[in-house]
């Protein structure tokens, strides 16, 4: 499983899932997202969702990985349109199987 932090995302749901040709990638927000979103509304950018594929793994082929984070960032490229923030993908959280960073993520 890889999990990234994702930041300055703004949105009233509380999770929602995005399919990509592995797994789907599935978005959550943060437990303390009000709080963290004052911070936001400061102009700071904060980690407000944190986005995993549970398909994603050490096993996983590098084409994979290439696809599925291209995905990842053409999603957060919808999101940053629909939301008119910039929403980018970060760092992996502490919770992910794999630390990996890969075209700009």
């Amino acid at each position: 499983m890889i999990e990234f932090w994702i930041s300055d995302l703004k949105s009233v749901e509380k999770s929602f899932v995005v399919p990509c040709a592995v797994g789907s990638w599935e978005f959550h927000q943060r437990d303390d997202y009000a709080k963290v979103m004052l911070a936001f509304e400061d102009g700071q950018c904060v980690p407000s969702y944190y986005a995993s594929n549970s398909i994603l793994g050490r096993g996983t082929f590098d084409e994979d990985f290439e696809r599925s984070l291209g995905e990842l960032i053409d999603i957060c490229l919808i999101l940053s349109f629909v939301t008119g923030a910039c929403v980018t993908p970060k760092s992996a959280t502490g919770q992910s199987e794999v630390n990996r960073a890969n075209k700009g993520v």
